[in-house]
């Protein structure tokens, strides 16, 4: 004899009665995180505003749906048909098609049962649409049934744009000093590729992408171009100081599963420690070509975070305005910061450590204004520079 699987199981398998509707299901935002007994949800599409997908009910009643999942219950189905349910597939197999194939939406907080495979469960899961616990101000599939923020997906192209030009443009510094510098804007581009996954699906896996891949880019900008004068007393070498930074960088990546919703928190702490040694290693420095970059620098890190916290927690001021991109303004905001930054660090580095090369700043594409992407031009010798 054959147990009825649960509820959900047949509402999401069975044959004819998953629900296959062109209308995708969004969370409200006033109800919570979508999580189960969150709240009602509402249906995306031509209806009219306030609809509610069928067999959803409030919080707290009796056979109340799950947020964000297409399925609905089986009993309402048999009320109005007097044939009996099919029987949901058995094999382990075909929930796993099912699963991966994308016909079995998890949303936070569920997994539906793959028997003998639970490992499936909890990839499903983090790899599902609003499978994350932060959810942006933006409104949620405002322009597109597929991408979750719009507007924030799209303005991660910034990263695409310049990552390249900021390759070309630190070559002949990268090219005498390290070729690793490279790695800089090259984990760049993952971060605009990782960034605008998690933006479209704002799934769990694309938060850590989003997050780790930023970890990493200060991580290796640790690496490379942290102070000698200023390593602790126990590092003798640069080399000693990479590995160092490499394994606090890996032990720092698993850590971050334990508690997901601080990673972002953590990754602006270490970029106001960046900017505090950059602003120790400023003092040295008497070009005010180079004194003029840094204030510049400051005013973009500055406004990207105030973009960042703005959208973060007043987005119930900038809903009411129908103003809610500040998140990707700080995507563009920061992508600049950072090309001023590198170029910043990478001008001093190559003033203390190979001064026979004669660093001067440039702009590109206009010079005399100081206005685009800041650049290095080695003018001296560069054979008799230091090692580190």
């Amino acid at each position: 004899m054959t147990t009825s699987p649960p509820l959900e199981l047949q509402a999401g398998v069975s044959a004819g009665l998953l629900h296959t509707s062109s209308e995708p299901i969004i969370r409200d935002r006033s109800s919570g995180s979508g999580s189960a007994g969150s709240g009602v949800c509402r249906v995306r599409g031509r209806p009219g505003p306030g609809r509610q997908s069928p067999g959803l009910q409030g919080p707290g009643s009796a056979g109340s749906g799950v947020c964000g999942v297409r399925a609905r219950p089986v009993q309402q189905d048999l009320e109005h048909s007097s044939a009996p349910p099919p029987s949901p597939p058995q094999s382990s197999l075909i929930h796993l098609l099912l699963a991966v194939g994308g016909q079995l939406e998890l949303r936070s907080g569920l997994a539906y049962p793959i028997p003998g495979v639970p490992w499936v469960e909890r990839m499903a899961g983090a790899f599902a649409y609003e499978s994350s616990k932060v959810d942006w101000c933006e409104d949620n599939y405002r322009h597109s049934e597929h991408v979750v923020e719009y507007f924030n997906t799209v303005s991660n192209l910034i990263f695409f744009l310049v990552s390249p030009i900021m390759l070309y443009l630190l070559h002949p510094y990268a090219r005498e000093r390290n070729l690793a510098v490279h790695l800089v804007w090259v984990l760049m581009i993952f971060v605009g590729l990782f960034s605008g996954y998690f933006h479209m699906t704002l799934s769990f896996m694309g938060q850590m992408l989003d997050e780790l891949s930023i970890l990493w880019v200060q991580a290796v900008g640790y690496a490379l171009w942290f102070p000698q004068r200023l390593f602790p007393a126990f590092v003798k070498d640069r080399r000693t100081f990479s590995r160092m930074v490499l394994a606090v960088a890996v032990l720092t990546t698993v850590s971050s599963f334990v508690k997901p919703t601080a990673n972002a928190y953590v990754l602006n702490i270490f970029g106001v420690q960046l900017l505090y040694m950059l602003r120790m290693e400023m003092k040295r420095c008497t070009d005010q070509k180079a004194t003029r970059l840094a204030k510049r620098l400051v005013c973009l890190w500055l406004l990207a975070i105030a973009c960042w916290i703005s959208d973060r927690f007043g987005c119930s001021f900038w809903q009411k305005l129908d103003f809610c991109y500040l998140h990707g303004f700080w995507h563009i905001l920061i992508v600049m910061a950072t090309a001023y930054g590198t170029t910043l660090i990478a001008y001093l580095d190559a003033t203390y450590e190979i001064p026979s090369s004669l660093p001067e700043l440039r702009y590109w594409p206009c010079d005399r204004w100081e206005v685009g992407f800041p650049h290095i031009v080695l003018r001296g010798d560069t054979k008799s520079r230091k090692g580190c």
